[in-house]
Formats: structure tokens, sequence, C-alpha cells
């Protein structure tokens, strides 16, 4: 007997793309870092993509030199604003 064990990544989707109905919902996307603001528990970026941009919330601040980053995550909503809860960081290297 041969088990596969399925696992299915976030869809990749532009920040301009990004709406109520993905609110919920686990997602990727692509950006360049335009601010990091560090509170007591978490962090706050601002991702670009193109002209557009989204605050990304991270449980536990990265510190890194390179702005291109791939955000795995769920969009949630706070003050009436779309954000991604960010599970998952990685470093596009140049």
């Amino acid at each position: 007997m041969i088990l596969f064990a399925n696992i299915i990544e976030p869809k990749q989707i532009p920040i301009s793309n990004i709406t109520q109905e993905y609110l919920n919902k686990e997602i990727q996307i692509q950006g360049k870092i335009l601010t990091t603001t560090e509170y007591d528990n978490f962090q706050i970026l601002i991702l670009k993509e193109n002209s557009s941009t989204i605050k990304i919330k991270i449980q536990h601040p990265i510190n890194t030199t390179n702005n291109n980053l791939i955000i795995k995550g769920k969009v949630i909503q706070y003050n009436n604003e779309l954000q991604i809860q960010a599970n998952k960081i990685i470093e596009i290297k140049n």
C-alpha cells in the first residue's frame, strides 16, 4: 500500500488582488519591504508589489538586510483594513 501526503501550498496572488473574498484564507504574496514598525509583541512590515501595498503582521520580528520577501500567511482584518498574519517568510536572494 502506498500513501501520498498532499501538501497544498497557498495560492500566490498579487497584492492588488487581495479583497474580502480572501479573508481568513491562506495566501502567498511577494514584494519589497517599504517600512518596518516594531511593537512589544510583534512587528508590522509594509510590503510593496508594483504600486500596491499591504501590512504584514509578524509575531517574531525579523532582522533582514534583504528587502525582497515571499510571505505565506492568513488574510485578516484589523480596523477595517486587510492585512496578512505571516506564518512563513522566505527571503529572495538576488
